[in-house]
């Protein structure tokens, strides 16, 4: 069974393919037939909307890029075979908030949804 965010993903890049393919198509249309709304559809193609890791940055305690050296370095650790456990990366979060000038409290399953948000790692 596929995925269902997956789904919608390839029917949404299937509709902007066909609408740049041919212009004339109504959105309404391929929006009905590609079973996907139709002010995602326009919105898209319009560039209205942005990737969900960069529209909520603003709500998270790290960037994306922040979170990105966060994961380089726990690569590194890997790299050299240097267990790491939480407290070890929190402190690395902790060094990037004070070199912000930012002072946060860490929930306690911040490192348990980064993980989950890197699975690479």
């Amino acid at each position: 069974m596929l995925n269902k965010k997956t789904d919608l993903k390839d029917r949404l890049q299937a509709a902007i393919a066909t609408k740049n393919e041919d212009p004339d198509l109504s959105i309404r249309y391929l929006a009905e037939r590609l079973r996907v709304s139709n002010t995602t559809l326009k919105n898209r193609l319009k560039n209205r909307t942005s990737p969900r890791k960069i529209a909520h940055e603003s709500q998270q305690l790290l960037s994306h890029l922040e979170e990105k050296r966060i994961v380089q370095r726990i690569e590194n650790y890997d790299n050299r075979s240097i267990p790491l456990h939480h407290g070890r990366v929190i402190q690395m979060v902790y060094e990037i908030l004070k070199g912000k000038g930012r002072v946060a409290e860490i929930g306690n399953g911040w490192v348990d949804r980064f993980v989950q948000r890197h699975p690479g790692i």
